[in-house]
């Protein structure tokens, strides 16, 4: 069976909520960052703040069966778009009672339910072929918005230091697999679209602002990693292994300038006294990006 052509109203409405996404998630980054300097605005300590001292919060989250009682979906299956948005909304009532009750990163009473709400097995649906295209979009978009949800209950809950840097890192990481994916999902949508249609140009507009979005994802996480004051050595490093993981398929969709200008920071780093505590993984990074541009 052929390529059915997606009308151009029904890609207009696709891309449209992808571009919003994107937009979210790159805000999600750069709101990040301000929240760090916020916190060292309002707390000198935190200037010269050794490894000790950034040690996350005491873990006050409730346990796996308490999180099912209050709606949670159960942590020991793959979840849809559906299942993210009730998450979503329950630990939005959760942080608003106590951010400290949030599920909390390898932590003995709710780490299985951290565990779930960034599983990358959850994209798995997204990635399947086989299944109806436009499915997998909607879900897809309902599952990275309510994700974008998440985070910034977390980041909130970050700030009152109810969480601790390792559940940032972890959330951004699966912001940096979602972009990938929604990445995925609008290449396969493309070929649908109508080039005969006057519109067409337009629609190819939003698409690079899309782009744009996915431009200020890498910048903020790049960003991220000199938040020192912030993060300890340790998650910056799962951090920058996540980028390792993910850039690779987001630097390719980015423009030439975007490429540049990341590279030139990366690069930047490598000679930065502040920045040698993260090697040898940001060197492996700076190395693996290189050999992507190449390849271009």
């Amino acid at each position: 069976m052929g390529l059915r052509v997606l009308s151009i109203r029904e890609f207009h409405r696709l891309l449209f909520f992808a571009i919003c996404i994107m937009s979210a998630i790159a805000y999600a980054n750069d709101s990040l960052a301000a929240e760090c300097m916020d916190i060292v605005a309002n707390d000198s300590a935190i200037i010269n703040a050794t490894e000790f001292d950034l040690c996350p919060p005491s873990d006050e989250s409730l346990t796996l069966d308490q999180y099912i009682e209050v709606g949670i979906p159960a942590h020991d299956r793959i979840w849809s778009g559906e299942d993210m948005t009730r998450a979503a909304n329950i630990l939005t009532e959760i942080a608003q009672n106590d951010p400290g009750h949030l599920p909390r990163y390898q932590s003995p009473n709710s780490g299985e339910a951290f565990d779930r709400l960034i599983a990358d097995e959850n994209l798995d649906l997204y990635r399947n072929r086989s299944l109806p295209l436009e499915m997998r979009f909607y879900d897809a978009l309902n599952y990275i918005e309510s994700s974008n949800q998440v985070f910034n209950i977390y980041l909130a809950a970050f700030n009152q230091r109810a969480v601790g840097d390792s559940e940032l890192v972890d959330m951004s990481g699966s912001l940096l697999r979602m972009s990938v994916v929604m990445l995925q999902l609008v290449n396969e949508l493309l070929p649908l679209l109508d080039k005969e249609d006057p519109t067409y140009p337009v629609r190819m507009n939003g698409l690079e602002q899309m782009k744009s979005g996915l431009a200020s994802v890498v910048a903020g996480g790049i960003q991220t990693l000199t938040e020192s004051h912030a993060f300890r050595t340790s998650e910056l490093k799962r951090l920058i292994g996540y980028m390792e993981n993910t850039f690779p398929d987001i630097f390719p969709e980015l423009s030439a300038s975007s490429r540049t200008e990341s590279m030139i920071r990366l690069r930047s780093f490598l000679d930065d006294t502040k920045m040698q505590h993260l090697n040898p993984e940001l060197s492996q990074l700076v190395v693996t990006m290189e050999n992507v541009i190449e390849t271009e």
